[in-house]
């Protein structure tokens, strides 16, 4: 269901503001994870249902890739089994692929720095990575979170979405609310970010995001006694909340190799709700293209596409870096 910008605003003003005459009943307690009570033989692997990490870099010096590379953490496990077999509170990394992301230099260097301070998490896929010293992994980079503040989290962390509901009084269960790394989720009624130090207005832009591809929070949910007119609601006392980072728009069709050329269904960036579009056939457009214009639909547009018809497309020809360096179908040039 597809929000308006004016109703999610409204809904979050009501979220944020509402929390101060809010009165806290009990602590919600979620179900335990099998890795939680430490039973090891059920703790995930590193390269299987993981996908949200921290990190944190490996100053030790010894011969790369045995060294120089990231320790990792999951939010919501104690420990993970890493790809020596051993289980850990932290697994080693060799590499890091930052490719998919589509930043600027400028940006990914800002990102590195946040990844690196804790201040922003990421979402990857993990490939092995075979070298003469030993097995290892790559890590690439699919998304990445920044917090809205300095302040360190805790609590659980959580995926917050707005689900649609809206009501003619209060509290209104009008937020979804995810556990990263799990099955469990709730409904929820409201946010009291105030515990993360930033402003109202930083607040509230943050949570705009509930309605286009959500926000991830840490915290704890209370039990609130007399809500509002409807009765009792769920609060999220929220330590941390984070936001997507979403590169700016990159050079569509500029190129140097055919590496640097593929094929890609979104057309062109998305700044604006407004300016939400079907995907389409695909078309000949640089990879950094490609990745920064799936990033920019992703964010403020709706998947699955309301309305949008499924496009039947032939065959495409081979694609490539032509003589004027632009990405292109290879035959076109002659």
């Amino acid at each position: 269901m597809k929000t308006h910008p004016v109703a999610v605003l409204t809904l979050l003003v009501l979220a944020v503001g509402g929390c101060a005459a809010e009165q806290p009943e009990g602590a919600l307690q979620d179900p335990a994870e099998p890795d939680e009570t430490l039973d090891l033989g059920k703790a995930d692997a590193i390269e299987t249902t993981s996908s949200y990490y921290f990190m944190r870099r490996d100053y030790r010096r010894c011969a790369s890739p045995m060294c120089g590379g990231w320790f990792v953490t999951r939010p919501n496990r104690l420990v993970t089994r890493c790809s020596d077999g051993s289980y850990a509170a932290e697994c080693y990394v060799a590499e890091v692929d930052w490719s998919r992301l589509a930043l600027s230099a400028d940006e990914q260097g800002q990102l590195d720095a946040d990844v690196a301070s804790g201040r922003a998490f990421v979402r990857a896929d993990l490939e092995p990575l075979e070298h003469e010293r030993g097995d290892y992994y790559r890590m690439v980079l699919t998304e990445a979170w920044r917090g809205v503040s300095d302040a360190e989290p805790y609590g659980v962390f959580y995926h917050l979405t707005d689900n649609g509901v809206r009501c003619v009084t209060h509290p209104c269960f009008s937020i979804h609310e995810a556990r990263l790394h799990s099955t469990f989720d709730r409904e929820i009624s409201s946010v009291d970010a105030s515990a993360t130090g930033a402003t109202d207005e930083e607040i509230a832009r943050a949570l705009e995001g509930l309605g286009r591809g959500g926000v991830m929070a840490a915290g704890f949910n209370w039990l609130v006694r007399r809500a509002g007119p409807a009765g009792r609601g769920i609060l999220l006392e929220a330590t941390q909340l984070y936001t997507r980072v979403v590169p700016a728009p990159v050079e569509a069709t500029s190129c140097e190799t055919d590496a640097d050329c593929a094929l890609g269904v979104y057309g062109s960036y998305v700044h604006d709700a407004s300016e939400c579009y079907c995907p389409r056939c695909p078309v000949p457009m640089t990879t950094s293209a490609i990745h920064a214009n799936a990033a920019s639909w992703s964010f403020w547009c709706e998947y699955p596409p309301e309305g949008c018809p499924l496009p039947v497309c032939p065959p495409p020809p081979p694609v490539g870096c032509r003589a004027d360096h632009t990405c292109g179908y290879v035959f076109d040039e002659g």
